[in-house]
């Protein structure tokens, strides 16, 4: 499990990232940036680079599209905290 968790640690700087308006109460505006999914394309990449493939591949997407899907919850999560 470790070769998904670098995959991941080292594809995760590099994702993409929009910028979002928030309006406040007062009339301002907030603009915060926010991390988006990693692309399959970028995890393919790192799959080509590594010589994975196969049922290795479909595990490492599946895996890491999880994990993902759990950081990006956890980050809106604590956004709406703050």
């Amino acid at each position: 499990m470790q070769w998904v968790w670098r995959c991941f640690w080292r594809l995760s700087p590099g994702r993409p990232r929009q910028i979002v308006t928030i309006p406040r109460p007062d009339g301002a505006l907030v603009l915060k940036d926010q991390p988006l999914p990693l692309p399959w394309l970028a995890i393919d990449a790192y799959a080509t680079r590594h010589g994975i493939a196969g049922d290795r591949f479909d595990d490492l997407v599946a895996l890491v599209t999880r994990m993902d899907e759990t950081f990006l919850t956890v980050w809106r999560e604590q956004q709406s905290d703050a």
